[in-house]
């Protein structure tokens, strides 16, 4: 409780996060809507939608990137790496108005890329866990898990129907799957991708917008409709027991009603970094409550008797900096 009171806790430019110099004699701009770098760090793809294609960049030299090759799709709405780097994920389309596609390009030789594999599909997003590849058919009508072990002969192993969002979140390290419904999120166990099992299921009120599991796998959060009053909110649950998740945090108005925003852990899952669609505004949540007290206190804007009051009222007041 106490750590829910910490992340509802205003924090005045929290660590103070100072801009990083650019020397502008060795920068070089990216132009592009959608990009997504390999695990090797070596290529960068970036999407240019008024032209319809995708750049593959060897960035090895950060001074001097050359563009390696260029990929013909429709406008890139998502791209993404596979785990270890040799698929490159499209989503794209033809005109604003039609619906999206699926493309996994073959890019372990990055100077000659290849299509092995497209779904013509109605899709609304996807997602990819190592060799297996994951689409939401459009109209909320299900989720096709598609195996991948043999790029030449992709095929659909597993549908998983019902009135699903376009949020899910995967953990490969754990084979985990979540899918949101309209009422409730569920977590599948999907180490036998032809036979997931359900392993658990959170009740919700409404829909989930967005997931993400945190690196470490013992998070997952969600983030939920607000009302023109309240903002967006973000909800975390511990899944270290799977089959006995638990909500330990929730965050409101972290972004404007009817506003999509974008939550990114960081790789050791103690920050949350939450963007706005415009790009004017970063949040930053703290999940280490002795890091965040010690900086409270040290400000002297530690949390007041009648804030402690106001959120947690069943609970005994208890004073973080002695």
């Amino acid at each position: 409780d106490a750590h829910h009171v910490t992340q509802q806790a205003a924090l005045p430019e929290p660590y103070d996060p100072q801009h990083m110099p650019v020397q502008d004699n060795h920068a070089f701009v990216f132009i592009g809507q959608q990009a997504s770098l390999s695990p090797d760090h070596r290529i960068l793809a970036v999407s240019s939608p008024p032209k319809s294609i995708v750049r593959l960049w060897d960035i090895t030299d950060l001074r001097h990137p050359v563009v390696v090759d260029t990929l013909t799709t429709g406008m890139a709405r998502w791209i993404d790496f596979s785990k270890h780097g040799h698929n490159l994920y499209v989503i794209h389309q033809a005109s604003v108005s039609s619906f999206l596609t699926a493309e996994v390009w073959d890019v372990t030789d990055p100077h000659h890329p290849v299509v092995i594999f497209t779904a013509h599909e109605d899709l609304r997003s996807a997602g990819n866990l190592d060799r297996l590849f994951i689409t939401h058919e459009a109209d909320g009508e299900g989720i096709r898990l598609w195996d991948l072990t043999d790029p030449s002969h992709p095929s659909a192993v597993y549908t998983i129907k019902g009135d699903t969002t376009e949020a899910s979140a995967v953990d490969d390290e754990r084979r985990l799957f979540a899918v949101a419904t309209n009422g409730a999120i569920v977590l599948y166990d999907i180490t036998n991708a032809r036979n997931p099992t359900i392993v658990s299921l959170i009740n919700t009120a409404s829909g989930a917008k967005m997931m993400d599991f945190s690196p470490d796998g013992r998070t997952l959060m969600a983030s939920f409709n607000g009302d023109i009053s309240h903002g967006d909110t973000l909800q975390f649950w511990n899944v270290t027991e799977l089959r006995r998740p638990q909500r330990w945090a929730s965050a409101s108005d972290v972004a404007a009603y009817g506003v999509s925003p974008q939550a990114f852990f960081s790789p050791d899952s103690r920050t949350l970094a939450i963007t706005t669609p415009d790009g004017t505004e970063v949040r930053i949540l703290d999940f280490d409550t002795n890091r965040l007290t010690q900086y409270l206190c040290s400000t002297g804007t530690a949390i007041t008797r009648s804030q402690w009051e106001q959120r947690i009222p069943d609970v005994p007041y208890q004073p973080a900096c002695g």
